[in-house]
């Protein structure tokens, strides 16, 4: 008989520390799960496996003693630090089954032909022994059904025969009364389908999350723990705390029972005095290469002031022939811009001929100018308030004319312009 080793159910662990590819004793960051030496490991990454075989299981010290490596025709190799490794089949130990398998039915074989020479030469017992002959032959139908896969056709899974390939739908497997716990924890070889589902998808949850149940530490090294989130961190594991103590410069965060990282802004630069603040916001971080990188920023959102749309008023004074000031009231808002111009052509040496005056929004003058016919001839002139000016209130504007005398025959026509 070859030598088989039991199996266990499939418990996915990590390698606590890096190993080389003669490594005797492999340090893992819980041996819970496996099954006792001798037996199999396969340490596993995304392109490639490699089998291990153990001798002896330190619990104490969390070891796989006296391994040999690179069994089951694949290499030994070195392995990094936070490697998954797990018990599982291996080709060496279906083959030494197989070969046992087949050592048993040749036995079988061997008794079927006893017994039948047996049944052939004593004459008052022949019957009986061929029923036992018969008896053997079932045993090497049913030896053969295990060499070839196949379950004995009284087997069944919801009323279906499991003597050769069956597919199995949504209907034939049903959870019935499953309730999401409120809590995860480790599934127990005990559990229900249902239990251990529900234990998976909380640790799910709070996995993709990593929301630190309690936060702590000093300003210098902040602390945190994180359910469900093992001490040996891989690249990209995003970690949410709310720190209890605002940071100093070049602080470290330590999770769970892990090595303290130095926390780095995503610019690559340390992490600054206070940017941090203590107990009221939430800060997310990943961990890549010993160190954890935070997006450096916050502060309070200032949004663009919404744009305002500049309302008009046009109008005209009635005829007149002359005024020492022009007054319009009731606009429905406070003018920022007032132009005014008469409409009569015939102007007399420094008639008013047009006005006008920005208002600066905390209402105080920005510039103001009039425009008047030159003595000279019909030249126009600007000039900045000393010949004419403008106020304006909440609801309207006054020209005023100063000292000189402003004859027209005309209209004054405005356009005031505001907010």
């Amino acid at each position: 008989m070859q030598t088989m080793y039991p199996a266990a159910n499939v418990v996915f662990r990590q390698l606590a520390a890096d190993i080389s590819s003669v490594t005797d004793t492999i340090p893992v960051d819980n041996v819970t799960g496996f099954p006792p030496a001798p037996n199999y490991a396969i340490l596993e990454r995304s392109d490639e496996q490699e089998v291990v075989l153990y001798t002896g299981l330190n619990t104490s010290l969390s070891q796989l003693t006296g391994c040999s490596q690179g069994l089951s025709g694949t290499l030994g190799q070195s392995w990094p630090e936070g490697t998954v490794i797990y018990h599982g089949l291996v080709s060496d130990l279906m083959n030494a089954m197989m070969g046992n398998i087949g050592g048993l039915d040749s036995d079988l074989g061997m008794l079927s032909g006893t017994v039948s020479g047996l049944g052939a030469t004593v004459g008052g017992h022949t019957t009986a022994l061929g029923a036992l002959d018969g008896r053997v032959g079932d045993a090497e139908g049913a030896i053969s059904d295990l060499e070839t896969g196949k379950v004995p056709v009284t087997r069944q899974v919801n009323g279906k025969a499991l003597g050769s390939d069956i597919m199995l739908g949504g209907p034939d497997i049903l959870l019935p009364n499953y309730l999401k716990p409120s809590a995860s924890g480790p599934i127990a070889v005990n559990d229900t389908v249902n239990s251990g589902l529900g234990k998976l998808e909380v640790a799910l949850d709070e996995r993709a999350a990593n929301i630190a149940s309690a936060n702590g530490g000093s300003a210098a090294a902040l602390t945190a723990t994180v359910p469900n989130l093992g001490d040996i961190l891989v690249n990209f594991t995003r970690v949410s705390i709310v720190p209890s103590v605002a940071n100093s410069a070049g602080a470290t965060l330590k999770v769970n029972n892990g090595s303290a990282y130095p926390i780095y802004k995503t610019d690559g630069t340390a992490i600054a005095a206070g940017d941090f603040p203590a107990g009221s916001v939430p800060q997310e971080l990943m961990y890549y290469g010993g160190k954890y990188f935070f997006k450096a920023g916050g502060g309070t959102v200032v949004m663009p002031p919404t744009p305002l749309e500049p309302k008009y008023a046009t109008g005209y004074t009635p005829s007149q022939s002359a005024a020492a000031s022009i007054t319009v009231t009731g606009l429905a808002f406070k003018p920022l811009a007032v132009f005014a111009y008469v409409t009569q052509t015939a102007m007399t040496a420094n008639h008013f001929k047009a006005a006008m005056i920005i208002k600066n929004t905390d209402g105080t003058t920005y510039a103001q100018f009039s425009l008047g016919i030159g003595t000279a001839g019909n030249t126009l002139l600007i000039s900045y308030g000393a010949e004419t000016t403008m106020t304006t209130t909440a609801t309207s504007f006054t020209i005023n004319l100063g000292s000189q005398t402003f004859k027209f025959n005309g209209q004054i026509q405005w356009k005031a312009i505001g907010l």
